[in-house]
């Protein structure tokens, strides 16, 4: 037979492909040249399956091709396409440069042509004309003729698009795309490639339909060839049906298989009839179709009865025999649970069904939605699997410092890029240099132009402080050498794009760009790092795929530079274009990873996947929507405007009608693909809890297995359990049941390399209960003599296990140099002891307001020249906030001068220390065991007052917050900080404070005050209203004298005590008896002996404190730490009044502590 073409149709699993190789052999063997062509992504394994059957030199009579590599050997063989290969990065650059070309001829496509993700639309767009075999004039022609103005101003204007577009390709470059035209335009017109096909047989197999030039390139084949066998996934060439039998509910025979739903096989049916009447219309003689009825991949009756009926419009209910487990359909929850249940059943299959991996398949429409689940989930189960998918370049190190670099120019070197570099691995730097370095930088806003001088970064690197050490000076020099560790390849870098010193930035072309970044890797010693990394041995698989993905990255930047220094050499552009075209060309390279064994899981998307002969498959995803997909109009064409272009000829890609017809026949295909287990899973919610019906597939399935179906929640977690760490997973999954199943899943952890794990998941169950197992360790820690702050007090019983990150292992949140609320009661606290101190408390009157705010300016810029090496490095936010604090202070003074005014009682020390060795000694407490525990630290100011012949004393603290005095704080070890002050002095004073009674403590609010006043409101009123806000509040001692002494008047004006008429002492005055003023030592005494035992008992549980007001854990800086939840165990405090308090007191005394609920 010369000339004839052959038609091989049968449906999925008829042995189409088998039907092919065996001819394909057998035409060897007689001596013939065998062409075999199929879709790209099949050529592979179809070469493997023609060496396993056609051995030595009868394999080498066998070419297998795709369309495209065809083009690319008959180019090799007779000539005809001069020019570079274009890659994808480079048509994705030679696109973008085609729109700024085109732009001034632009109106409805000039706005999206400077959208950097118009350029792959446009790109895809031009691919879709080429595969039509439509040229620009084609298309310009068309936009003068179509009615439709729209239509006509988008073909013009892609027209234009598409023309610069191949301009820029010239005789310099080759698009793939333009392959088969070519190749076409060679074997018409050129003597060199006339009679290429002469003595072939060719056969084509695994297509669905074919494009214009391919089907062009096929009519130069069946001019030349001996004879032409392609395959359709068809069982006959017309789709036969019945008006009569039309609406069966059930078929009655085999017969009525017929009758096929819409679509399954339409488009592969009106390819084979087109294809036939072309070759009948050029002369080709066409032989009867051979059509393959018989199933021969099924070795189960249930998938032979499934292929034969799931097309069809009704499907009947299964009547034959077979395991009820060749055919499952499984309901999970969401799509993390599917790939769950399926890395189980795949590892149960290999277990019980004697499978090996490299038999299973796994199929969903669009694998990437669950490629994060697999990577997570199959590793765990030991699954062997690979799917080659592209890697975000952005996050490979060789990219990242790419591209952190010219962010960092672009941007004027802004921090975050800079600091990103030096974290980069392939810079080389000391993580703990670079830790001092960005921990400097957030300490003093090093950013932008600051890192290019010295003088910024003499600032002390422990913030604020008044002293500079030479410790502190030493850390400032490493700090400066890391920064230029950094900035001197940068500034390399800058001077190679002829950036520096440009108030412009200048443009440069392609190849200076990319020798500039080429230098830049070498400069920073990137380039050295990455091929000794390289060069590594793996000691794990991941550690191998990290090497290989590393290589094959630096593999791929090299091919980009290339590009940039060919496609854009002369060609000038701004440094944001060319970082825009780099990132746009990096997306665009395929960096994709490499099989580890030949024993693995197949994983693929249904439209681009040809599984090697799978026994089981799983198809995941099978809901409304996803599988098959819903279809909408996409590109730059409506589907009107489609049909509009197809009546003119331009036969353009499918239209959504046409594409599900592709749809549902990748949907039959993959539920057709298994010879033995057919494995379905949809979910009912996806991720988000949004809920996702099944498919109609899923449906049609249950029609004809009713008993196949199954939920993930029916399973036993056992099903689940294939080794140790899936063992672990599903103890952590049902740890808060107490079963026998958890407690054998513990018995069998314990004993293995999962136990310290077993013991991490034990201690986070005791909710928070942290505690220091070997008492020796935290007796070492917090030492056998414990000397606290009254704050560190504060904070255990705010939280224990707070107190031992900040106290016992001086763990500290990193704070910036900002007018904060701590930085502000620092700078409070300073002036206030200053102008105190200076002028005394009765002196203060007699400064005016102007005098008060000079010197209080002069104090404030002392306290900032103190502790700033270089001021002007700050912010402006931190110079406003820093002036506006003189306005606060001496709004304060000229309140503490009218308290003073009117006050018998005198300031005497001021910044007083408590400590051994000093005036006043602290409180010292004697543990059972020998430890000895003392509070020491700074109190803000005292007051004396003596009258009488009696001493009164009291303490009094600046606050910058908001918070009040509290008894109940008081008892519950919250605010303890000035009572302890007060009973150092009155137990411990000595000289001027010896034999002093405890006249109370006194929290001055230091805030400023936003007053809300009417239009008419006084500045008398507004002035009272600011006193009012001033008065201080704390507990004082319940004397006459004593409290007359504070407030002359005792009307509530400056201290928490007020008189009524009477004489006698207002109900909520805030006062305690000097017995009651005891009973608080004591209770304060008992507290801190509590505290010091349980932290020599390595007590140090995450339990913070919760009542109205406060919410555990807000504000912690150790909440990451711990970990503690909303729902985690809390202190939970009841309010008390001053009655409940001291009952409390009494009680406490005779032995019986409350605390909290």
């Amino acid at each position: 037979m010369i000339d004839m073409l052959i038609p091989i149709l049968g449906r999925a699993g008829s042995g189409k492909t088998t039907w092919i190789l065996d001819k394909v052999e057998q035409t060897a063997k007689q001596g013939g040249r065998v062409l075999l062509i199929v879709p790209e992504q099949f050529s592979f394994e179809m070469e493997k399956a023609v060496y396993a059957r056609c051995e030595g030199k009868l394999a080498m009579q066998v070419e297998v091709y795709s369309f495209t590599r065809l083009c690319h050997h008959i180019f090799q063989q007779c000539g005809g396409m001069a020019g570079e290969v274009l890659t994808d990065p480079a048509r994705q650059i030679l696109m973008s440069l085609a729109l700024g070309q085109a732009r001034d001829q632009l109106d409805l496509y000039l706005r999206p042509s400077r959208n950097t993700a118009f350029v792959s639309t446009m790109l895809r767009q031009v691919d879709e004309f080429k595969n039509a075999g439509v040229t620009p004039q084609k298309l310009r022609e068309f936009s003068k003729q179509t009615a439709l103005p729209q239509l006509a101003k988008k073909t013009e204007e892609m027209s234009t698009i598409y023309e610069y577009y191949q301009a820029l390709l010239s005789n310099r470059f080759r698009d793939e795309k333009d392959s088969i035209r070519t190749c076409c335009d060679l074997l018409e017109n050129n003597m060199s490639g006339k009679g290429y096909f002469r003595g072939y047989t060719i056969f084509i197999d695994s297509f669905m339909t074919f494009m214009a030039g391919e089907k062009r390139l096929m009519q130069r084949m069946l001019s030349e060839c001996e004879n032409m066998y392609i395959t359709f996934p068809i069982d006959g060439l017309s789709n036969r049906t019945s008006q009569d039998d039309s609406d069966k509910e059930e078929p009655d025979s085999d017969d009525d298989a017929i009758y096929l739903e819409e679509g399954t096989f339409d488009t592969a049916r009106e390819t084979a009839m087109k294809l036939i009447r072309s070759a009948k219309e050029a002369g080709v003689s066409v032989a009867a179709p051979v059509v393959l009825k018989e199933g021969r991949r099924f070795a189960s009756e249930r998938l032979s009865f499934l292929e034969h009926w799931f097309p069809c419009i009704h499907q009947p209910e299964y009547q034959g025999e077979g395991e009820n487990g060749d055919v499952e359909v499984m309901h999970a929850p969401n799509p993390y649970e599917e790939v769950r249940f399926a890395a189980a059943k795949i590892v149960n299959m290999v277990r019980s069904q004697g499978l090996t991996y490299n038999q299973i398949a796994l199929i969903a429409r669009k694998i990437d939605p669950y490629l994060t689940a697999i990577e997570d989930i199959f590793p765990k189960y030991n699954i062997p699997f690979f799917f080659d998918f592209r890697e975000d370049v952005q996050s490979i190190p060789v990219f990242s410092l790419v591209f952190s670099a010219l962010d960092a120019l672009r941007s004027n070197f802004d921090t975050q890029y800079l600091l990103s570099l030096a974290k980069n691995p392939l810079m080389g730097m000391n993580s703990v240099k670079t830790s001092q370095l960005e921990n400097y930088c957030f300490l003093w806003g090093i950013d932008h132009r600051q890192w290019l001088s010295k003088e910024n970064f003499e600032n002390n690197p422990r913030g604020m402080v008044e002293d500079f050490t030479e410790q502190d000076r030493m850390e400032l020099d490493e700090i400066w050498q890391t920064a230029q560790e950094i900035m001197t390849p940068l500034k390399h870098f800058q001077d190679a794009l002829g950036l520096s010193g440009q108030e412009q930035a200048p443009k440069v072309d392609g190849l200076c760009f990319a020798k500039a970044v080429y230098d830049f890797l070498t400069d920073s010693g990137a380039k050295e790092r990455l091929e000794q990394t390289v060069s590594n041995i793996a000691k794990s698989a991941e550690e191998e795929r990290t090497l290989r993905l590393n290589a094959g990255a630096w593999d791929i930047m090299m091919e980009l530079l290339d590009v940039f220094a060919h496609v854009l050499q002369e060609i000038p552009l701004s440094l944001e274009q060319h970082r825009e075209l780099f990132l746009m060309a990096a997306l665009s390279s395929d960096i994709g990873s490499i099989p580890n064994t030949l024993d693995q899981v197949s994983i693929g998307s249904a439209d681009r996947m040809r599984p090697n002969s799978p026994k089981a498959t799983i198809v995941i995803g099978v809901n409304q929507g996803e599988f098959p997909p819903q279809l909408s109009e996409n590109g730059l064409f409506s589907e009107v405007e489609r049909d509009r272009l197809l009546e003119s000829g331009i036969q353009l890609n499918p239209s959504v009608i046409k594409l599900d017809s592709y749809e549902k026949y990748y949907l039959y295909s993959a539920l057709c693909t298994p010879s033995h287990y057919l494995v379905v899973t949809s979910h009912t919610a996806k991720l988000t809890g949004e809920p996702t019906p099944d498919s109609p597939a899923i449906g049609a399935l249950l029609r004809m297995f009713p008993g196949c179906e199954r939920s993930t929640h029916d399973l036993p977690e056992e099903f689940y359990i294939v080794n140790e760490q899936t063992a672990f997973e599903a103890l952590c999954r049902n740890i808060h049941e107490d079963s026998p199943f958890t407690a054998s899943l513990l018995a069998y952890l314990k004993e293995g390399e999962y136990a310290p794990k077993i013991e991490q998941v034990m201690k986070v169950l005791r909710a928070g209960a942290f505690r220091m197992q070997d008492r020796e360790i935290s007796r070492m820690l917090f030492g056998s003599r414990m000397r606290l702050s009254p704050s560190r007090v504060e904070r255990y019983f705010t939280c224990p296990f707070a107190y031992f990150c900040s106290g016992g292992l001086n763990l500290q949140a990193r704070r910036k140099v900002e007018i904060s609320p701590m930085q502000s009661g620092t700078i409070i606290h300073f002036v206030l002891e200053r102008m105190v101190s200076a002028h005394g408390g009765k002196g203060l009157g007699e400064l005016s307001w102007d005098e008060t705010k000079q010197e209080v300016r002069q104090l404030l810029h002392q306290f900032l020249a103190d502790r700033v090496s270089r001021s002007e490095s700050l912010s402006k936010r931190f110079h406003y906030l820093f002036e506006r604090l003189s306005i606060t202070l001496t709004r304060l003074l000229r309140q503490l001068a009218a308290e003073f005014a009117q006050s018998e009682f005198e300031p005497v020390r001021y910044e007083l220390p408590i400590r051994q060795g000093g005036e006043v000694a602290p409180l010292e407490l004697m543990l059972e065991n020998g430890v000895r525990v003392s509070v020491e630290g700074i109190v803000d100011r005292v007051d004396l007052m003596e009258k009488d012949g009696k001493k009164y004393v009291r303490v009094v603290d600046y606050k910058s917050g908001s918070k009040n005095f509290q008894l109940d704080d008081v008892y519950y070890g919250l605010n303890l900080q000035m009572l302890i002050y007060l009973f150092s002095i009155w137990k411990n004073g000595t000289g001027e404070l010896a034999n002093c009674l405890p006249a109370g403590v006194l929290y001055l609010p230091a805030k400023d005050h936003i007053i809300t006043a009417f239009r008419d409101t006084s500045d008398e009123q507004i002035e009272k209203e600011h006193r009012k806000r001033y008065r201080m509040n704390g507990l004082v001692l319940e004397d006459p004298t004593c409290v007359a002494g504070m407030e002359q008047k005792v009307s509530g004006v400056f201290i928490p005590v007020k008189t009524k008429a009477d004489g006698s002492f207002d109900a909520r005055s805030s006062l305690a008896t000097l017995e009651q003023m005891g009973q608080i030592q004591r209770h304060i005494e008992l507290v801190l002996s509590e505290m010091a035992k349980n932290l020599q008992d390595g007590k140090i549980e995450a339990l913070p404190v919760s009542s109205s007001g406060m919410e555990p854990c807000q504000y912690c800086d150790y909440k990451p730490i711990c970990q503690h939840g909303q729902d985690g165990a809390s202190r939970k405090l009841t309010a008390l009044g001053k009655e409940e308090f001291f009952a409390c007191l009494r009680e406490e005394e005779k032995g019986e502590r409350t605390d909290g609920e």
